[in-house]
């Protein structure tokens, strides 16, 4: 991983060493019973970035929380040069998590503090809400400015351009389709199609101009994501680059991470520890690029422990030349935004054959995703008979506020709604179940339907008071009018929500819906 290094070794700002014993101020006394007293010193104090990392590696050396003075620090300096995230991200971070190494080492040395030391600090809650945060974000309301994220969708999906779009966008401080960005650093980490990632940005500039100047990539070079050294290695290089604090892109997590069971909960835990140890060390937020799994609804490949670790994660779907991305998971924000794009050709040249040479890069379409919602259903094919099957079945539904919905609105469970959608579909038999699943995921990544804990739902679809009386009052075994149409799935079978009756003269009725109507 020394290649990794050097090529990331940029002349800057370095750390120098600090006399730690010339400090003396009664704020950093031994016996300060709370790290909240040093984070209020820190916070009032006028210090500049320099004299910051100082007191940080004495405070270090005192034993005090790292995380709560890199945290106080920060604050600090984005409090004082008004939300500077750039500059803390270029120029202060690294110094800070220089001083801290150093300081943590020395103080090891010299018997301040052991090596195993840990100390945890509670702070009341009352304390805590006097008054809301500023959240800075990397791009408001899509990406936060630290934690651990994720992009992911099927192969083909146009992920890698997507996801360089919003990188040129970042390291840009330029606005992404209207959304305020914070101009940070960022390092692409492509071990995917490397000898076709210079046509990107060589596409990218030709259409844009000149890509951004703290636009670092690490291109088609191995990197083995769970092996120790090679996570300090890059890190390493990242840092030196003056690149902490900023944007880290993996693209893809199944080469940095090959090899391993995804569906193993404990391979998975490996790999989250790993990826928050990158984290830890550069700052600011990783972002990987992964897979969708094979079932689409339920996010992406591999365990569930994934996607509950995520801070944000974007899901991307393609439809023909159409895709649509949306916002899957925001802690602390609004999910389900997202809007559609498209891939432009962009001629670059020609070959020895006489042949074009081409790249393309990202066309956001100007429709707002709420016009996208309403113009996107479907026409024909699978996913016409699976969105008037879903409305049936949402509109005879007695389960109103599941899964997260709004109170009044009607919803279904997933599982019932597979079996009522198989039924009415005319491919292969043994297909049916796979294709109505597959229609389902892509009518929720349009926006044409909301799925949360295993519940699907209508956007906006609340049900008149009236018309809850009046079906409140209907028994839970009237059937659902749900003939099939043109399905020649299995009824009556252990499992199956859908099942064929007979009326009284023999022939065949209507569908009996049990599962969604009990």
């Amino acid at each position: 991983m020394m290649r990794a290094a050097k090529e990331y070794t940029l002349a800057g700002d370095t750390a120098q060493g600090v006399d730690y014993q010339k400090h003396s101020r009664a704020n950093y006394s031994v016996s300060t019973p709370e790290n909240q007293a040093v984070v209020e010193y820190i916070n009032d104090s006028e210090l500049d970035a320099g004299e910051i990392t100082e007191e940080i590696g004495y405070l270090v050396c005192q034993g005090h929380d790292e995380n709560k003075i890199i945290d106080a620090a920060r604050h600090n300096y984005l409090s004082r040069n008004n939300g500077d995230l750039a500059g803390w991200a270029t120029f202060v971070f690294p110094r800070v998590k220089k001083t801290l190494a150093e300081a943590r080492s020395r103080a090891i040395e010299s018997g301040a503090i052991l090596a195993n030391d840990r100390q945890f600090t509670l702070s009341r809650a009352s304390d805590l809400a006097r008054e809301p945060t500023h959240a800075i974000s990397l791009v408001k309301g899509v990406l936060p400015s630290e934690g651990f994220g994720m992009v992911y969708g099927p192969s083909g999906s146009s992920k890698g351009f997507f996801v360089l779009d919003l990188a040129t966008a970042v390291a840009s401080g330029k606005s992404w389709l209207g959304n305020k960005t914070t101009k940070v650093p960022v390092v692409i980490v492509n071990l995917e199609g490397g000898a076709a990632f210079p046509n990107r940005l060589h596409a990218w500039q030709k259409k844009f101009g000149a890509l951004p100047e703290m636009m670092l990539v690490l291109n088609d070079s191995p990197f083995a994501l769970l092996d120790e050294t090679n996570v300090e290695a890059l890190s390493t290089a990242i840092n030196h680059a003056g690149a902490g604090g900023g944007l880290t892109i993996i693209d893809t997590l199944a080469r940095a991470a090959g090899g391993i069971d995804e569906n193993s909960s404990e391979a998975m835990g490996h790999v989250i520890a790993s990826v928050e140890r990158l984290q830890s060390a550069v700052g600011g937020l990783v972002l990987l690029v992964h897979h969708i799994g094979k079932d689409s609804t339920k996010g992406p490949r591999g365990h569930s422990s994934m996607l509950a670790a995520l801070d944000c994660a974007i899901e991307i779907s393609r439809e023909g030349k159409l895709r649509t991305w949306r916002l899957a998971k925001a802690k602390d924000g609004d999910d389900g935004v997202g809007g559609q794009f498209q891939l432009e050709v962009v001629e670059l040249g020609i070959d020895v054959d006489g042949d074009s040479i081409t790249s393309c890069v990202v066309q956001h379409l100007e429709s707002p995703f709420d016009d996208i919602r309403s113009s996107a259903v479907p026409k024909s094919g699978n996913q016409l008979t699976v969105y008037n099957t879903l409305n049936e079945l949402l509109e005879q539904s007695l389960d109103l506020g599941r899964g997260g919905a709004d109170p009044t609105t009607p919803c279904i469970r997933l599982d019932s709604a597979v079996i009522a959608c198989r039924d009415r579909l005319t491919t292969e038999p043994k297909r049916r179940g796979e294709r109505a699943r597959s229609a389902i995921a892509s009518l929720v990544s349009r926006g044409l339907f909301r799925f949360e804990n295993d519940w699907l739902w209508r956007p906006n679809a609340r049900r008149p008071a009236d018309i809850q009386t009046s079906l409140s009052s209907v028994p839970a075994t009237l059937p659902a009018s749900l003939p099939p149409k043109g399905g020649a799935g299995k009824s009556g079978t252990k499992g199956d929500l859908i099942s064929q009756k007979r009326d009284e003269t023999g022939k065949p009725g209507n569908t009996r819906a049990r599962g969604y109507l009990s």
